[in-house]
């Protein structure tokens, strides 16, 4: 739900992209750097495509799908709401501001196991 925001400012959906490998490669797959909403940034850039060549894109909206939920198994959803200015920053590609956080949150979890 966090990424939801981001995705409807850019008119796409996120999160799990079927396509041929020919396109895949044509947009130069996923952008690694990216601190975070790669698969937003991905669907953009597909999207994009697509429209080029008068291709159609869509979303499949009445099957569900599971996802990985480890920043959330790790940070709970309350991050969201008790830190903010991290989360924007983060969302913004502060990789410093992402780098330190998740730096703590390891350097924390290592302490917790000891």
């Amino acid at each position: 739900m966090v990424v939801l925001p981001f995705a409807l400012r850019h008119r796409v959906s996120a999160g799990m992209f079927w396509c041929h490998q020919a396109d895949l490669d044509a947009i130069g797959g996923f952008d690694e750097p990216l601190v975070c909403v790669g698969d937003v940034d991905f669907a953009k850039r597909l999207k994009k495509l697509g429209r080029s060549r008068s291709q159609r894109d869509g979303t499949i909206r009445k099957d569900h799908l599971t996802t990985s939920c480890r920043k959330f198994d790790q940070f709970g959803d309350w991050i969201f709401v008790r830190r903010p200015g991290i989360v924007l920053d983060i969302f913004n590609q502060k990789k410093k501001t992402a780098d330190a956080f998740y730096d703590d949150a390891r350097s924390e979890r290592l302490d917790d196991s000891r």
